[in-house]
């Protein structure tokens, strides 16, 4: 092949067809004369091929996919399962909790009743008491007076038993006040 040759080639192969630019490259164009020629319909068969080929491998990969996003689905429909049935778990548990936590709320307001109820109670008890120590004080400082007015009467009577009078009136005169003080009223 020369430099010189450009718009057609020709050879002295008989089998060679002339080409034209665009025609595709020939085993004749690129100077191997031992090997035959294409047919001329063969370069559309490859082009067929090629594209079946394409086709199934594309076919094949879709399917693949396929397979593997089924699986992939399966497994999240699995999971998806799981978990719903988890929640139905924790929805059940807080339904049992609430229901808990009204039993223990009524138990505190019935409680809380009670309590108020007893601290009432307890006010009015502690009201009394007071009241109560107030009179034993009151009758204790009595008690203590009638208690020095007997002693010294006691006194006296002993006194006047033994004949002596005037022990009898000093022991009177020392618990005047007492018997005074341990007076009702």
């Amino acid at each position: 092949m020369d430099a010189t040759t450009t718009d057609t080639l020709t050879t002295d192969d008989p089998v060679a067809p002339h080409r034209e630019d665009d025609a595709p490259p020939v085993a004749a164009d690129v100077g191997d004369p031992t090997t035959p020629p294409p047919d001329p319909g063969r370069p559309v068969r490859r082009w067929r091929v090629v594209a079946t080929t394409l086709a199934l491998v594309a076919a094949a990969v879709l399917a693949a996919t396929g397979l593997s996003l089924r699986a992939v689905d399966d497994g999240a429909t699995a999971t998806l399962r799981a978990e719903d049935a988890a929640v139905h778990r924790a929805v059940g548990q807080e339904l049992v909790a609430e229901v808990d936590l009204s039993t223990a709320r009524a138990q505190r307001d019935q409680a809380t009743a009670v309590l108020g109820h007893e601290t009432a109670l307890l006010g009015a008890a502690e009201s009394e008491l007071a009241g109560e120590r107030s009179t034993l004080s009151t009758q204790g400082v009595d008690i203590a007076e009638l208690s020095t007015c007997l002693t010294g009467v006691q006194e006296a009577l002993n006194a006047v038993s033994l004949g002596d009078v005037p022990d009898a009136v000093t022991a009177l005169q020392g618990v005047g006040a007492a018997c005074r003080n341990a007076a009702p009223g």
